[in-house]
């Protein structure tokens, strides 16, 4: 009896250690899919964050090639009023040779050639603050935010990995 008793225990003993191996293999095949799972998730992000990285650098550049050419068209325009307002100049001399120091004349041509010069500071003042845009530096801002992000990302994802937080997704 006390064999049979002993016999019936082991064979439920040898049972329950088949059903502990088949969970434990369960457990490691598991493990094995989060594991390469994760692994797939860290390089496609990695990946994304590189894409993102040379977008944004792309984006960045064309930005400052626009900026420069923006800035040479104002640079330009500033030469033309530079060379109006030389021109202006000589029109106030020929007038005044012309028409003797008349008072009235010389006031017009010291009115236009104040609003000519202001004209030109205003060109020249816009020329330079498009150049170092204030919208543009906050977009270059944001563009490195946004790097930034994506790399701790990516490195959070890395630490959830190697912590074992990450969650296998089985589909059915």
């Amino acid at each position: 009896m006390i064999q049979t008793r002993l016999e019936a225990d082991t064979g439920k003993l040898k049972l329950e250690i088949a059903v502990l191996q088949e969970q434990k293999s369960n457990l490691e095949s598991s493990f094995e899919c989060l594991k390469n799972k994760a692994a797939e998730d860290a390089l496609r992000h990695s990946q994304a964050v590189s894409r993102s990285a040379r977008e944004y650098e792309k984006k960045l550049a064309q930005q400052e090639s626009s900026s420069n050419r923006i800035f040479e068209a104002e640079e330009r325009r500033a030469s033309r009023v530079e060379r109006e307002l030389d021109e202006a100049k000589k029109e106030l001399l020929e007038v005044k040779k012309g028409l003797g120091e008349s008072e009235n004349t010389v006031a017009v041509l010291k009115g236009t050639l104040t609003v000519i010069n202001s004209e030109l500071e205003a060109v020249k003042d816009r020329a330079r603050d498009e150049r170092t845009s204030s919208a543009q530096t906050d977009e270059i801002d944001r563009l490195r935010s946004q790097v930034q992000e994506l790399v701790d990302r990516a490195r959070t994802i890395n630490e959830r990995y190697k912590d074992g937080d990450l969650v296998c997704y089985f589909p059915r």
